[in-house]
């Protein structure tokens, strides 16, 4: 179960995408999945895979956008301290 500090994360993460707006595939599909998270923030499936392509994600983006890629890594941090 996604804890308050991951969803605040998440949430975070989606406005830092909004505001740095990386042209990346990776970055869209990151965006696409944080937008199906935060429909429902507090249940667990949506979760699933989100820390998979945020990994993928901030190999690609960490060289462009190194805060985004690090406010990704929060996420990921939080998501595996919250056993998602």
């Amino acid at each position: 179960m996604p804890t308050p500090e991951v969803i605040e994360k998440v949430r975070h993460l989606r406005a830092e995408l909004a505001k740095t707006r990386p042209d990346t595939v990776e970055a869209a599909n990151v965006a696409k999945h944080i937008n199906r998270v935060l429909v429902n923030p507090g249940q667990a499936p949506p979760y699933e895979g989100l820390r998979d392509r945020l990994l993928s994600a901030t190999a690609d983006l960490e060289s462009h956008h190194p805060q985004l890629a690090n406010s990704m890594k929060a996420v990921i941090n939080a998501l595996s301290a919250a056993g998602v």
